[in-house]
């Protein structure tokens, strides 16, 4: 499983749509850009299943993108970079890592909404994973 996150995360950072710095991880320090903004990245996985009896496993599950704001800009820069990123990882999308192959299957997004000080804007992106044993 370490793989689709792996594939996710680096296709994320590869893309470019933020610098490395205005990026969050799961489970390492992050100190929030001022008044720039920022992107926080998890891959929550669901359970690994045989697709089929000889070779080859299947999970799925989301990669959620959260995207902070200063509050009180406006909304245009972050749908902006909300469409980037669902054009990026559009239906269909393979993405490989390794052995590991990761398919996009649909996206969404919550409707943002201001907290802390940042305006927040949820994207989950719904994916299948394939990998042989």
């Amino acid at each position: 499983m370490l793989k689709v996150n792996q594939a996710l995360t680096d296709s994320f950072i590869n893309a470019g749509f933020f610098d490395k710095k205005r990026i969050a991880h799961e489970n390492l320090n992050f100190t929030p850009p001022k008044d720039e903004m920022y992107a926080e990245i998890m891959v929550i996985e669901n359970d690994v299943t045989p697709k089929d009896l000889n070779s080859i496993d299947e999970s799925d599950g989301i990669f959620r993108v959260i995207l902070r704001s200063p509050a009180g800009g406006g909304a245009v820069a972050v749908r902006t970079m909300s469409d980037r990123i669902t054009a990026f990882y559009r239906i269909g999308k393979t993405i490989e890592y390794d052995t590991q192959r990761v398919v996009i299957r649909k996206f969404s997004a919550a409707p943002g909404e201001s907290r802390d000080g940042w305006y927040v804007f949820i994207i989950t992106i719904y994916y299948r994973a394939y990998a042989r044993r």
